[in-house]
């Protein structure tokens, strides 16, 4: 009974983990495209 608790656990902060990564792809992502649009508008200008 233990043992299955510990995994459980473990599950879930391994799931909370890939969703904290998951947001810090979309918000690079964000950046990301901010950036090269800014980049494209100097190159137009």
């Amino acid at each position: 009974m233990r043992e299955s608790e510990s995994e459980m656990r473990e599950t879930e902060t391994v799931r909370v983990r890939k969703n904290e990564t998951e947001q810090e792809r979309v918000r690079g992502r964000v950046r990301r495209g901010r950036l090269c649009e800014r980049v494209r508008e100097r190159g137009k200008g």
